[in-house]
């Protein structure tokens, strides 16, 4: 199984690692593989230097989860530009699913959730994700 994860899962999971949301990633890690492009990484890393992530988490943290994210998963280069997401911010999830050929894109985010499935590609919470790998 292919697997896009969207930013907002990425963060809730380092800065709260229980529940399904755990047992999701857990999942993925070991039944999944798990796609990431430029884009898709440029936001996490991005994301992970905002000041207001300091106090719950460090930098070097954040970049070895990164660092480790990166070496376990599977670079994609992008081959279409796509403009289906209501925030514009979020067509480059759609761009990797479509390109690397996605099973899911993971995502809390109801603009990606509203377009499910898209192009044969399911879009799911964690929790669906996790009944889904089970």
């Amino acid at each position: 199984m292919r697997v896009v994860v969207d930013t907002n899962i990425w963060i809730s999971y380092l800065l709260r690692p229980s529940g399904a949301l755990k047992m999701t990633v857990t999942a993925l890690s070991s039944k999944a593989t798990i796609l990431y492009s430029t884009a898709t990484m440029d936001e996490l890393l991005g994301v992970l230097e905002r000041p207001k992530f300091r106090r719950y988490l460090s930098r070097q943290t954040g970049l070895e989860f990164v660092t480790r994210l990166t070496a376990d998963a599977e670079y994609v280069e992008i081959t279409e530009a796509i403009k289906a997401c209501p925030d514009p911010d979020d067509d480059k999830f759609l761009e990797l699913a479509v390109a690397g050929n996605a099973d899911i894109i993971v995502t809390g985010d109801s603009d990606l959730l509203d377009l499910h499935p898209f192009r044969h590609i399911d879009i799911l919470t964690p929790r669906d994700t996790l009944a889904r790998l089970s």
